[in-house]
């Protein structure tokens, strides 16, 4: 019966659940497991993965409390296999030993040359070992010449100093001396690599985990939701580019482009009956034009999709569409399919509810029809549709309430989508209940919309945060932080002066390495439909809104500013790398962001006090993320343009929200 001789834990990327913790081509993932073994036997351990045909080794480090860390740095998109393997290092507990024995003048000359024996003996070992063992090609790619130029280095140099050791051991002092000598040698780190390495599989413990790997655009960028209709289609849509590229756009997201039904038709600001001239709300998809595989004719056809598609591809701006599966009682599978839909007891079908919501317009699919044929037929129908897309340029799609499908369906065509087409990006629009919201990522949403609108506070928005950047979901949840979307006005936003536009835009795109607006907050559109209601005012979702982007919205400097500043800085495109600081100010917010591997470090102060000054100070810790010592710090304001000099500890604040909702400072260190 085999059994580890090391206990071995993966601490992070943990996930509770048999899919893979996400990772970021390019970007560092933490790789953090717990081991131990008997108290006294220091441990080794080493990653292993392969990468583009190569198998790659990084060391694990010791990180205290019996956790080892290492980086994984993806280079290649898909599923990664990652294995950690652990072993005691008995070798440097002998050299260990002799230390403390020296250190307390208790070394006899035996203890010495034990040691040496060891370390002469190991290599001699490995040195009859087949080249080709694959256990020590995983831990040195190269330990047949590292072998040789210990044996003809530091092992020859510790074989000599014992020998005048021996010689002269009967001088007390010269012993101690030549013993110090001896344990320095012994420390050369080739010759401890050399000699830790296992001389049987079976001292080995082993644990193997898997990583699915995505594109940049699944963790980092900034999303703009826009109604192609009412730009005047496709046509339109090339139009506005220019504009939306001057923001700093990478995703453009339309909301559903198919044809619109008659039945139940909503007119504006949702009304039960729509007029003649009403064009009714694009989520309720399908009419005898067709389904969710066609265009709405309003918005042009597909030859004016595909110069949509390519226009926006040299902007290096994406196209997101919206895939919400859901249908208007004239979508063609309603009556070539009824058996996909909900009846009820009289035999009609049921339209969707979401009380107090009504959606007169749009009835509901049923996932699991009674027949499992039917099942299976539906859902190869909608993999179809998705496909179709993919075929014809789209890469990502923002997938609507997905929580009221279930989630063993997102698995399925998710995993299936990805078996083909391995870098689609899949956004949760799902406002629910936590679990489920982080359910739905476990099971392949690259990320998702959050409760960000509505935290409105300092200490909610960093208590958020904080959650959702804790080790346990930040190994699978990606967030996506939009102040407003066309169903949602929210908070201070409501009837909001320009400063509290202002500072929401900056939270949502310094917190999240993915933001996103609906179009229509650069122009600070702010009326709710009612004193309690978050929906707007002549809601977009009911009728055409023209806007004149020519003229462009007040925060458009502001939102260019931001996404340039995100751009060129590795800070602001990685994901749970946020570290509040102390305030004194109760309505003051700061924090840093950080890539410590390019010394990219970031500062954000916020303003919650969006109608008078704030004074206040803030405190920045003489030791920063990944180490960095701060004595005195540089930082340059990009959104004001001004120069401060930050210090380790206290540092004075003073904001006018006249004039900026906070700063956004790149800290620059003196050498």
């Amino acid at each position: 019966m085999a059994a580890d001789k090391v206990s071995l834990d993966l601490r992070t990327p943990v996930i509770k659940s048999e899919m893979p913790a996400k990772a970021t081509i390019f970007q560092p993932l933490e790789v953090i497991c717990d081991a131990f073994s008997m108290p006294s036997n220091p441990l080794r351990a080493v990653l292993v993965y392969e990468e583009g045909g190569s198998l790659m080794r990084v060391p694990l480090l010791e990180v205290g409390d019996d956790a080892f860390s290492a980086t994984f740095i993806p280079k290649t998109l898909g599923e990664h296999r990652l294995r950690v393997l652990v072993w005691e290092d008995l070798f440097r507990k002998s050299v260990q030993s002799l230390q403390r024995r020296v250190g307390a003048n208790v070394a006899e000359l035996v203890d010495f040359e034990d040691v040496v024996s060891e370390a002469a003996l190991r290599c001699k070992n490995l040195g009859k070992v087949n080249s080709s063992s694959k256990l020590y090609k995983e831990i040195f790619p190269t330990l047949k010449s590292l072998l040789k130029e210990v044996t003809d280095g530091p092992l020859k140099t510790i074989s000599e100093s014992l020998d005048s050791l021996v010689e002269r051991r009967y001088e007390i002092e010269a012993f101690s001396d030549e013993a110090r000598k001896l344990l320095r040698l012994l420390n050369d780190e080739d010759l401890l690599d050399v000699c830790c390495v296992p001389l049987r599989r079976d001292d080995v413990t082993e644990l193997s985990f898997e990583v699915f790997v995505e594109r940049e655009r699944s963790t980092f960028g900034f999303w703009y939701e826009l109604f192609p209709r009412s730009v005047g289609g496709f046509k339109g849509v090339v139009e506005v580019l220019p504009h939306l590229v001057d923001l700093g756009v990478d995703v453009l997201y339309l909301p559903p482009i198919h044809p619109i039904g008659v039945t139940g038709r909503k007119g504006k600001n949702n009304s039960l009956v729509a007029q003649e001239h009403e064009v009714g709300s694009p989520w309720a998809i399908g009419s005898q034009l067709g389904g969710h595989d066609s265009i709405d004719p309003s918005l042009g056809g597909f030859q004016e999709f595909s110069e949509m598609i390519e226009a926006a591809g040299r902007f290096g701006v994406e196209i997101a569409l919206d895939l919400a599966l859901q249908c208007s009682p004239d979508h063609p599978w309603v009556s070539e399919h009824p058996e996909w839909f909900i009846h009820r007891s009289n035999g009609t079908i049921a339209f969707a509810e979401n009380p107090p919501k009504r959606y007169e317009d749009i009835v509901p699919i049923n996932f699991f029809p009674s027949k499992e044929s039917d099942r299976v037929a539906l859902w190869r129908e909608i993999l179809r549709v998705v496909t179709f897309w993919i075929d014809r340029g789209v890469r990502t799609f923002r997938v609507d309430n997905p929580h009221t499908k279930p989630i063993s369906f997102w698995k399925w065509l998710i995993s299936t989508v990805r078996k083909e087409y391995l870098g689609v990006v899949f956004l949760a629009e799902a406002f629910t209940r936590p679990k489920i919201m982080y359910k739905l990522a476990q099971v392949g949403f690259s990320q998702s919309y959050t409760y960000f609108t509505w935290r409105n506070s300092p200490i909610e928005i960093s208590s958020y945060v904080k959650e959702l950047y804790s080790k346990e979901i930040c190994a699978y949840f990606r967030p996506n932080f939009w102040p407003n979307t066309p169903d949602i006005l929210s908070g201070s936003l409501r009837w909001g002066s320009r400063s509290e536009f202002e500072l929401r835009l900056v939270l949502a795109s310094t917190l999240s390495p993915s933001y996103g607006i609906y179009s229509g907050y650069e122009f600070l559109e702010n009326e709710p439909f009612s004193f309690d209601s978050e929906e707007y005012q002549n809601s977009e979702k009911y009728e055409i809104k023209v806007r004149d982007y020519e003229i462009g919205g007040a925060l458009d400097s502001l939102i260019s500013k931001i996404n340039n500043f995100r751009r060129s800085h590795l800070a602001m495109q990685r994901i749970a790398n946020v570290e509040f600081l102390p305030v004194d100010g109760e309505s003051l917010l700061a924090f840093l962001r950080f890539a410590p591997e390019c010394d990219d470090y970031v500062l954000v102060v916020c303003n919650f006090n969006t109608k008078s000054v704030s004074e206040g100070a803030l405190y920045l810790p003489e030791l920063l993320p990944g180490g960095k010592v701060l004595e005195e710090a540089y930082g340059f304001d990009s959104l004001t343009g001004e120069h401060y000099t930050f210090r380790k500890g206290h540092n004075f604040i003073r904001l006018d929200p006249a004039r900026t909702p906070g700063h956004l400072v790149s800290l620059t260190f003196r050498e």
